[in-house]
């Protein structure tokens, strides 16, 4: 599976300062990384504007 994060993702995500909230992403983004399909991830919603992107 092919995963992409936006440069302005990763951006945002530097300027957080709230620790508890960096350690909550890492681990859904962890979970992304080990997923074989889509249908593993929970909580998982298709965007309305891309087709593709999730």
């Amino acid at each position: 599976m092919k995963i992409e994060f936006y440069t302005q993702f990763e951006k945002q995500l530097d300027k957080v300062a709230d620790g508890p909230l960096k350690a909550k992403v890492a681990h859904v983004v962890s979970q992304v990384i080990q997923a074989d399909s889509l249908s593993e991830i929970k909580n998982l919603k298709k965007r309305k504007v891309f087709k593709t992107a999730y």
